[in-house]
């Protein structure tokens, strides 16, 4: 193998390892995103559990900023179950983004170990 078919190789290696690296953190980042959603998705599922255990007449309030709002009860199971239902397709849609960065960060590791035995091997 001539220099230049090695620099090639080199140049293509440090190429799929910065791509690597960057598959690795955006894998990273939706596997917070994932968690936080879900999360945010099973606080909105128990508040609105303990809600509906609730007499109907209750006096309900709900968080804004600093201060607490007189809601109405039904207007609190609305907001949640709509919350619900949203953090639902997120975590959906997170959850098929994981999937896809980590499987194209396994074919970008795969590439990189390949590129790295040819070169080896020369």
């Amino acid at each position: 193998m001539d220099d230049d078919e090695r620099d090639g190789l080199h140049r293509m290696a440090t190429e799929i390892q910065q791509s690597l690296i960057n598959s690795r953190k955006r894998l990273g980042d939706a596997q917070v995103k994932l968690r936080v959603k879900a999360g945010e998705r099973r606080r909105a599922e128990l508040t609105l559990r303990e809600l509906q255990a609730l007499e109907a007449d209750a006096r309900t309030y709900r968080g804004v900023g600093k201060m607490f709002l007189a809601t109405p009860q039904p207007k609190i199971v609305e907001m949640l179950q709509q919350s619900s239902e949203e953090g639902e397709k997120e975590v959906r849609k997170l959850e098929e983004s994981v999937k896809y960065l980590d499987k194209h960060a396994q074919d970008q590791d795969m590439q990189l170990r390949d590129v790295i035995a040819k070169i080896r091997a020369a």
